[in-house]
């Protein structure tokens, strides 16, 4: 609690209203990139692995734009179908013209937001990327929150009503085009999700091979 308080005490001194204030500026900025790296393709892993870990950390503080319908469906479906994780397809990209496209979107802007690269990630014998599966997990389980957790829809931190989905979204469908029937299957598909990924944790992916055929 002490460190917390200094911590308030060192955002008021630098301009800041609170530690939360600095949070909502950053993920601000974030939900803007994400935005960008979803309009460029997201062309490979390292992109893809960014996207997810930006999704997890903004949308697990509670920031829903962060997690928009459309970019969790995507994330689900770049998961491998048997091993129940995130794979690296280890395929030569030239990232350099998609980061200059990248940064294209914000030459008008007075401040630009550069995302980072991953330094170090491993994998395991199935081609499994540990980082990627790590951070696709977390934005799985903050989606899942989302939809479930009613204190963590109240205390949402929306940052931009009109674009993307709020938590009244269930009850108004209409405003984001996102109906009932759509949002049913997506509880489903992160249910199945997570149970794939359990799956492949506990027992690698080889006793679960049979039901996730049938399923996905």
């Amino acid at each position: 609690m002490y460190d917390f308080d200094r911590m308030e005490k060192l955002a008021i001194k630098d301009g800041y209203r609170s530690v939360n204030d600095i949070i909502k500026r950053l993920c601000a900025g974030i939900v803007v990139e994400m935005e960008t790296e979803y309009k460029i393709g997201l062309p490979s892993v390292s992109l893809k692995d960014v996207f997810s870990e930006q999704g997890a950390v903004c949308g697990g503080l509670g920031f829903v734009d962060a997690l928009h319908p459309e970019w969790l469906l995507t994330v689900l479906e770049w998961m491998d179908p048997v091993a129940g994780c995130y794979k690296d397809d280890f395929k030569e990209i030239d990232e350099g013209f998609y980061y200059a496209k990248y940064f294209q979107t914000f030459e008008d802007r007075k401040n630009t937001w550069k995302s980072r690269k991953i330094l170090v990630d491993s994998s395991t014998e199935n081609g499994c990327s540990t980082h990627f599966t790590g951070v696709s997990i977390g934005f799985l389980s903050a989606s899942l929150r989302l939809f479930y957790d009613p204190y963590y829809v109240k205390h949402r931190l929306p940052l931009y009503h009109k674009q993307l989905p709020t938590a009244n979204m269930v009850n108004e469908p209409e405003n984001d085009g996102l109906y009932q029937d759509d949002l049913i299957i997506v509880k489903v598909l992160l249910v199945l999700a997570l149970f794939v990924l359990v799956c492949a944790v506990r027992l690698k992916g080889r006793k679960c091979t049979r039901i996730v055929r049938c399923c996905w």
